[in-house]
């Protein structure tokens, strides 16, 4: 069985394991399975509590943008499928600085980006391609 489930705030959360038949061979693998089951638990339970948070944080702002708009002089982070801005691949789900005007966005453009900051944009894309190939295969 490679499905662990649990429930957090009275909704089912299913975690897929690769790993779950090592752990069972293990000299002390029920303390070990026990151990770790536990601690994904409470890092699946805490991730679900922040994204609940952040969605309903980054849905307000949305509206807010939808209805106002960015003023002349602002900008604000939003993911959204890249189109080659900043050198992403196209395609894959990024934050970039973008206005709102009439319900749409549009990429700032032409922000100079220092040496550590396209550093770190370029270890987010690594990873976040990562993670999107990573589940490819459930996708479909």
């Amino acid at each position: 069985d490679n499905v662990m489930t649990f429930t957090s705030k009275g909704k089912d959360v299913y975690l897929w394991r690769d790993d779950r038949a090592r752990w069972d061979r293990d000299e002390n693998g029920d303390q070990l399975k026990h151990y770790l089951l536990e601690h994904i638990k409470a890092l699946m339970v805490r991730n679900v509590a922040l994204w609940e948070c952040r969605y309903k944080t980054h849905h307000a702002e949305w509206l807010k943008l939808k209805t106002h708009g960015t003023s002349q002089d602002d900008w604000v982070s939003m993911a959204i499928p890249s189109t080659g801005d900043y050198g992403i691949e196209p395609g894959l789900i990024y934050s970039f600085p973008v206005t709102c005007t009439n319900g749409k966005y549009s990429v700032v453009q032409d922000l100079e980006i220092n040496d550590f900051s396209e550093e770190r944009m370029k270890a987010t894309e690594a990873e976040l391609r990562e993670e999107r190939d990573g589940v490819k295969d459930l996708l479909g």
